[in-house]
């Protein structure tokens, strides 16, 4: 999601770009946001405030759903089919390698992580050492977030970028 809105007597407006599947007016969807996952249907559909009847893969749009429990929803937020595979953790089992260039490091403490449904973007990193081929660690989130397995990531301490991919959560 780019933008949430509250319409009265509409319901939510959710605002963003169709990654994958698609969407239609009556889907059942689900959202989440910071950990919280509520259930919903999409009311309706708008493309540049014209009626639609469905958004499919790389549409930009905004669906009106209405959610139970109602939860927050905020920019970064995700609308998904609730069999699409997605799995929500806060400690992760991760795969990551340094870019080339840089000689092996010792990994331990803060890091900047770069994923699509991970709002505050510091995360914690079990010690180890890391290089140029792929090593096993485990990340630690102050809060749950959405992936699928295999789903690439970009971590960052100071010059140095490790690049990589979610193996499975934790928990």
């Amino acid at each position: 999601m780019e933008q949430v809105g509250a319409i009265p007597s509409r319901g939510t407006f959710c605002a963003g770009r169709v990654k994958t599947g698609h969407i239609k007016v009556g889907s059942q969807i689900h959202a989440f946001f910071n950990g919280q996952i509520a259930k919903g249907t999409v009311k309706d559909i708008e493309i540049f405030r014209k009626k639609a009847e469905s958004l499919e893969c790389g549409d930009r749009g905004g669906a009106f759903i209405k959610l139970k429990p109602d939860i927050e929803l905020k920019r970064g937020g995700v609308l998904y089919d609730p069999g699409c595979g997605g799995m929500v953790g806060s400690d992760w089992r991760i795969k990551i390698k340094m870019l080339p260039g840089h000689n092996p490091v010792q990994i331990k403490g803060e890091y900047m992580m770069f994923q699509s449904t991970f709002s505050s973007g510091q995360v914690r990193l079990e010690e180890g050492e890391v290089g140029g081929d792929l090593v096993e660690t485990i990340l630690h989130a102050p809060t749950p977030f959405m992936a699928r397995p295999n789903q690439p990531l970009l971590l960052r301490s100071n010059h140095i970028f490790f690049i990589g991919h979610l193996v499975a959560p934790t928990e």
